[in-house]
């Protein structure tokens, strides 16, 4: 993962400048624990784990230090958020709870360019469309147009997969999920009418390679062309 690796480097870089405060600021209902603390402060930020960022990821900023403590930890929460799936829901609700999108151009970049390289990875080597990442890259993030731009259909990798599994399974249900926008459920529509092309010709390709991903490729195109309307 060339480019996710890079990605957190340079969220390593930008956010190098917040230094670890000892004395953050905390709930004083006694939540968090002595031991909560002493995981939390028990290793080198890039050394820390899921388990020893969990308590802190959930009360960052709402009962445990500031947004400026919490951008010390981010390079960390989101490589783990990418690389292993740890603290999923805690990272992306949590941008969208300080408002990220409005820090520094710096910093925006380097969050986005994260995301954006975690999102290429995962259309481009898992052999499934994930509608909840999709769902939750669009809500905190906001950008259709670039989730799409980045999914470049290729027989070569998964984005071909990916698409066949969007279509079959995805597709219907996130048209009509209301928490996309109008405009953004028709900039949907208008990417996959100008990649439907790659269906049919996706079905000549694997047919003698593949012969249950062809069958998958035509239930794909068939339930395009029948039952989804443009």
């Amino acid at each position: 993962m060339p480019k996710v690796q890079n990605a957190i480097e340079q969220l390593y870089t930008v956010f190098a400048k917040y230094p670890l405060r000892y004395d953050m600021p905390m709930c004083s209902c006694g939540c968090i624990s002595n031991e909560d603390k002493r995981l939390l402060f028990s290793k080198p930020l890039r050394d820390l784990t899921g388990e020893e960022l969990g308590k802190y990821s959930f009360k960052a900023v709402t009962t445990w230090g500031d947004v400026e403590d919490l951008k010390h930890f981010l390079p960390r929460i989101i490589e783990l958020f990418i690389t292993t799936n740890d603290l999923y829901v805690c990272l992306l609700s949590k941008l969208g709870y300080v408002e990220w999108l409005y820090w520094g151009q710096r910093e925006v970049e380097a969050v986005e360019n994260a995301l954006l390289a975690w999102w290429q990875h995962c259309i481009f080597c898992r052999p499934y469309f994930s509608s909840e990442l999709f769902l939750d890259l669009l809500e905190h993030y906001g950008e259709v147009d670039k989730l799409l731009e980045i999914w470049i259909i290729s027989f070569e990798d998964g984005s071909f997969v990916s698409f066949v599994d969007f279509l079959e399974y995805e597709y219907y249900t996130l048209l009509n999920n209301e928490k996309i926008k109008a405009e953004d459920v028709q900039k949907i529509k208008d990417w996959v009418a100008a990649n439907k092309h790659f269906l049919e010709e996706g079905f000549f390709y694997f047919e003698d390679k593949d012969v249950d991903f062809a069958g998958n490729i035509s239930d794909a195109l068939f339930a395009l062309e029948h039952y989804i309307s443009y």
